[in-house]
This record gives C-alpha cells, sequence and structure tokens, in this order.
C-alpha cells in the first residue's frame, strides 16, 4: 500500500510516490493507496490528473486502482474509493474525554478562543486578524516555530488575493509565537487523547472559532477541533470547506443560524474567512450579558449537540 502523507492541499514526496505506484502495479497487478487517515481533497491538489498520466503512461489499469481515504464526500468514476474510517476522529476523541469532565459555563472571561496548533496560510490569517484587533477578548494558541516560516511565506505568497498590509500582520504575528495558555499546549497538540488537554479553558470562552484541517476541495473530514467545542457545550463558527456546516448537520448536528448569518457556508477559503470575521466582530461586540443571554436561548442546541455526540459514533 502506498501512503500520501499530505498537509492542506499538498502531498509531500510525490515523485517517490509516482515510483512506488508504478512498481506496486508491476509487481502485484494492482494498486493500493491511502491517504494516510487523513480527508485531504485529492482532485483539489490535482493528484487525479497526476495519476490518469501515470495510468495512461505505463498501462495500468484503473479499475485495479484503489483509494482509501477519510474524505467521506471522495468520489471517482474510473478508481475504487474505499472511504472507511471516514470518522474515525469521533470514536478516538470519546474515548479520551476524562472522566471527571463536566461541560460548564462558569465566568465569561474571553468572547472567542480560537485553538491553532501548526500554523499555515489561513490560520495566520485568521489568528494575526484576532491578535491585531481584539487580542484582549480573544484566548488564543498557535504552535509556530522559526523552521516554519519559509513554507508559510511561500503559502502566503501563493495567496495572492490578500493585500501587502494583511500579510505584513501574519508576519507580525507570528514574531510572537508560539502563543501557549499553560503547559498543557504542546500535549494538545499531540493527538489522542492528549488534544482534549484544552476543554477545561472553554468554561470561559462564549464562542469556539474552529480552523479545521482542511479549509479547501470537495472534502468532509471533522476532527477533535468541531467535537471540542461540542464536548464542552459551546458555540462555534468553523472554518472548513464549503458546506461543512451543511455535512455536520446530515450527521444530525445543530447550528446557529437562528443566532447569525451562516452564509458562509456557501463559500471556501478567502471569502469563507472574510464572512467569518463579519459575524466575529459583531459578536466582539457584544457585552458579556448579551453573550450570557445568547447561551441561555442556545441552551437546548448545546445539550443536543452533545448528547448526539454522546450517543452515536456515526458508523465508526
Amino acid at each position: 500500500m502506498i501512503t500520501l502523507v499530505n498537509k492542506d492541499r499538498l502531498i509531500y514526496d510525490l515523485e517517490y510516490r509516482v515510483v512506488d505506484i508504478i512498481k506496486e502495479y508491476q509487481e502485484t497487478g494492482e494498486v493500493i493507496i491511502s491517504t494516510n487517515h487523513e480527508g485531504i481533497c485529492l482532485d483539489h491538489c490535482n493528484f487525479y490528473s497526476l495519476l490518469n498520466y501515470i495510468c495512461e503512461k505505463f498501462s495500468i489499469d484503473r479499475s485495479k486502482v484503489t483509494i482509501k481515504t477519510s474524505n467521506s464526500l471522495e468520489k471517482h468514476d474510473q478508481y475504487k474509493i474505499d472511504t472507511e474510517n471516514t470518522y474515525h476522529w469521533f470514536a478516538q476523541t470519546k474515548q479520551s474525554i476524562p472522566n471527571d469532565y463536566i461541560p460548564s459555563k462558569e465566568k465569561l472571561l474571553k468572547h472567542v478562543g480560537c485553538f491553532v496548533g501548526k500554523i499555515n496560510w489561513n490560520r495566520g490569517i485568521i489568528l494575526s486578524w484576532l491578535a491585531k484587533n481584539y487580542a484582549d477578548q480573544c484566548l488564543l494558541t498557535c504552535h509556530y516555530k522559526d523552521e516554519d516560516s519559509r513554507k508559510l511565506q511561500s503559502e502566503l505568497t501563493e495567496v495572492n488575493f490578500y493585500n501587502s498590509s494583511e500579510l505584513s500582520n501574519v508576519i507580525e504575528f507570528l514574531k510572537h509565537c508560539p502563543i501557549e495558555i499553560d503547559e498543557s499546549f504542546e500535549e494538545f497538540t499531540i493527538g489522542p487523547p492528549k488534544h482534549l488537554a484544552l476543554l477545561k479553558q472553554y468554561k470561559n470562552i462564549f464562542l469556539d472559532l474552529v480552523v479545521e484541517t482542511y479549509i479547501m476541495g470537495n472534502t468532509f473530514f471533522p476532527t477533535e477541533k468541531t467535537l471540542r467545542p461540542i464536548i464542552a457545550k459551546t458555540p462555534f463558527i468553523i472554518l472548513g470547506p464549503k458546506n461543512y456546516l451543511a455535512n455536520l448537520k446530515e450527521l444530525g448536528y445543530k447550528t446557529f443560524s437562528k443566532w447569525w448569518n451562516e452564509s458562509y457556508d456557501h463559500y471556501e477559503g478567502v471569502q469563507r474567512i472574510e464572512e467569518i470575521k463579519k459575524i466575529v466582530a459583531t459578536i466582539l461586540a457584544m457585552s458579556t450579558m448579551e453573550l450570557q443571554l445568547l447561551l441561555s436561548d442556545m441552551n437546548n442546541i448545546l445539550n443536543h449537540n452533545y448528547n448526539h455526540y454522546m450517543e452515536h459514533t456515526h458508523g465508526y
């Protein structure tokens, strides 16, 4: 089996994987490709164009190619798509919830939480915007190291729809990173069971601005990032791919269109970011009393989502 190690819209060491594909077919008469339990959209990163070329050039029977992915929306009319383990984060996260954890809201100290581990262009843009304009009202994390700088600047250069001031904001923000809440931050970036170390922070925030693993392409791959606010009975806005909320509703969850405009779910990438900024800015302009009243009004939905998650594993 050939594993595609990937992040965002990138597949690492792709030239070596091409050789592996050719070799595996010549030796076994079939090809099995895995996205490493991730939900990348293979069409968005142009993988199918490359795979089509390889199959044509080296006479590989496309019906003998299987792709294992955790993107529940992945489809192809010539290659076999195996979407098993799509919701593996649901089970892993549930198993990692501390036995003594009880979701609660105490005094609201911050309007918004945005908990980011590894940095990329979209996370840099949303975090720098929050830090520059609303630092006192936000609880932020960012696991950024100097060695990430070259890759991130390359990504930001490719995102040429942002002006120089936006890029300057990101660069300035990164000078203050990594941003850690406490000693548990390093733990939460590693994975289950430690990725829930942040749960204790939710009792003091109104909203979780979730930045999911993938935000571009036709993909639906909910991770612990989405599940944390559900477990913590906290409202959320999700920077994810187009139709992410719609797909979440298909699983039986409810969202917050009664209280803010969720048409941002019709967009991806930069346009989604800009629509989300408008909503978050409105929330940040509210008083603590207004936020408490909103939480009371949202109570039925917050309880529904929590109970629905605790009662279901969604086929995993």
